[in-house]
């Protein structure tokens, strides 16, 4: 007797809009274990590929540990370009994957800070911290617990495992990138969460400390600003929108 999954093979591999080596059907292969996605996606020829046989096989299956590593692999890449479409993949495979692919990442990201730090590279610095905003957004209402989490075991503990100039130039990549974040959760993460700093460096922990209190409190007054305009909009008796300076 044929199972469901036999005839959704057929299926997929005589409709005619699925010609032979496209990445439809290679989709389909992976999942019958047919075709190795991993030795296909590391090879830079087939980079425009790789973001349809990764989006067929969110329709037919749930990631396997072969796929996180492909994906996990080519996001580290310098010349890696397709950000909005991976990270909602990487958020989709850690709301599903089970508990050892979950350690599996977790591991991943964790080595992959400590290099970003030794190698003082602001790029793998940034691809880190797009992992550990995916993984905390992932984690739901836990969200903020998450990136605390995270933030304790990497941030807060830098100065047992890198050299005093690493940890300063990495503090610095941390002021950097607070003029843009726009999460008030994570701010008040950075504020409020104990950092261990080496020798002469408690001055650049506290300027960081001090630049995330002035973005949370301009975004604070943002918010308050359009909770007033969104308040006054509201009124059946106001046919105006009043914006309050």
């Amino acid at each position: 007797m044929v199972d469901g999954s036999q005839i959704f093979l057929q299926k997929r591999l005589y409709a005619c809009e699925w010609q032979v080596g496209s990445p439809h059907l290679m989709a389909v292969l992976q999942q019958e274990g047919l075709f190795n996605i991993s030795l296909y996606l590391t090879n830079l020829s087939n980079a425009d590929d790789a973001n349809n046989i990764l989006n067929d096989l969110l329709e037919i299956t749930k990631m396997h540990r072969e796929c996180l590593e492909s994906l996990l692999s080519s996001m580290i890449k310098n010349n890696f370009s397709e950000w909005k479409f991976s990270l909602a993949i990487f958020n989709f495979i850690l709301t599903s994957v089970s508990q050892d692919d979950r350690l599996f990442v977790k591991k991943f990201v964790e080595s992959f800070f400590w290099k970003a730090c030794i190698t003082r590279s602001e790029q793998k610095f940034q691809i880190f911290l797009l992992f550990i905003r995916e993984i905390s957004y992932a984690s739901g209402e836990a969200k903020k617990t998450t990136y605390a989490t995270w933030y304790k075991a990497t941030i807060s503990e830098m100065t047992y495992k890198i050299q005093p100039e690493d940890f300063r130039v990495t503090i610095a990549y941390l002021i950097n990138f607070t003029h843009l974040e726009e999460d008030m959760d994570f701010l008040n993460v950075h504020i409020k969460t104990y950092i261990s700093a080496p020798a002469r460096c408690q001055d650049i922990v506290q300027e960081f400390k001090q630049i995330s209190r002035i973005r949370l409190n301009s975004l604070t007054t943002q918010t308050e600003k359009l909770e007033k305009v969104v308040q006054v909009s509201g009124d059946e008796d106001c046919d105006c929108v009043i914006f309050i300076d």
